[in-house]
């Protein structure tokens, strides 16, 4: 392993344990900050059950995605080992069985780095070092890329973050509103700040899910909409046609769905059908009849 690898690993695990500290910190010390809190839940402990009970779920699903493949373009794909027209595109490195699956133009660029073809929508990450699936964007709170593999895993842990950060900053807001007359300026203080942290990872993470939930819609990812202009097979599609969408119905469909054993490739639609979707309707979209 390289050294920057080694250096990458380190980091990776750094803030994953640093992710689940912060995580419990949190819930220990809103019950340590307010006594009226912690009277309640002596008498009903069922509340504390609940809030524990989505806090360790949201905890796995972290680590399930932390720890996730998202994707790796297999060795099997090194240039020399198969040719471009029957190429094995392998979703994971985790021995699953690869599927062969015809391969023409959707595979023709080849990675200066890992020396492997990449599928259209593949892109080299140089924090992991390798070609990922359908590359969304490298997390580095999760220390892992999200693409094609993981995608699915991420979106549902945001989705479980954001009541447990809501629920959170309630009890904060309670501690804050019960306490402040009986203790000290720097208690208000502390609470004041964990509340404006709170409220600000709330924002992050509804405009994360707003923002993702929009991408499995339109079947598109954070990477083609940031560099749409730059990518080589995006550059002469209309600004307002969503290339890979299927229909808002089949992509939601595929993306809950969907096997991830293995990978699909995906070509841009020809001049004809991405000029029809430029002028489609919202009920059109829905569904299209094309790829």
């Amino acid at each position: 392993m390289s050294s920057s690898s080694q250096l990458s690993s380190e980091s990776s695990w750094g803030s994953r344990i640093s992710m689940v500290i912060l995580h419990f910190l949190f819930a220990c010390l809103v019950f340590a900050l307010n006594e009226e809190l912690r009277e309640f839940a002596s008498q009903n402990p069922w509340y504390v059950v609940l809030y524990f009970g989505l806090l360790i779920l949201t905890l796995i699903l972290y680590l399930r995605v932390a720890g996730s493949n998202p994707g790796y373009v297999m060795e099997e794909q090194k240039v020399g080992l198969q040719s471009r027209v029957h190429a094995t595109i392998s979703a994971l490195e985790s021995g699953n069985d690869a599927r062969t699956v015809k391969c023409d133009s959707s595979c023709d660029k080849l990675c200066s780095i890992c020396k492997v073809h990449k599928p259209l929508r593949a892109k080299h990450c140089h924090d992991c070092n390798k070609c990922v699936l359908k590359f969304d964007h490298h997390c580095h709170w999760l220390g892992t890329c999200v693409g094609y593999m993981n995608h699915r895993r991420f979106w549902w842990f945001v989705f479980c973050e954001i009541p447990l950060c809501f629920w959170t900053f309630v009890l904060y807001c309670t501690a804050f509103t019960e306490g402040k007359n009986s203790y000290t300026w720097l208690y208000n203080a502390l609470v004041v700040c964990l509340l404006v942290f709170l409220a600000l990872c709330l924002l992050f993470l509804a405009a994360l899910i707003v923002f993702h939930s929009y991408l499995i819609l339109t079947n598109q990812t954070t990477y083609e909409v940031i560099r749409r202009g730059r990518l080589y097979y995006m550059r002469n599609v209309p600004h307002n046609v969503k290339p890979f969408s299927k229909g808002y119905v089949r992509n939601v469909a595929n993306f809950c769905c969907g096997t991830r054993s293995f990978y699909y490739l995906e070509e841009v639609p020809s001049d004809d059908i991405l000029s029809a979707r430029a002028s489609s309707s919202f009920l059109q979209a829905l569904y299209f009849n094309c790829c």
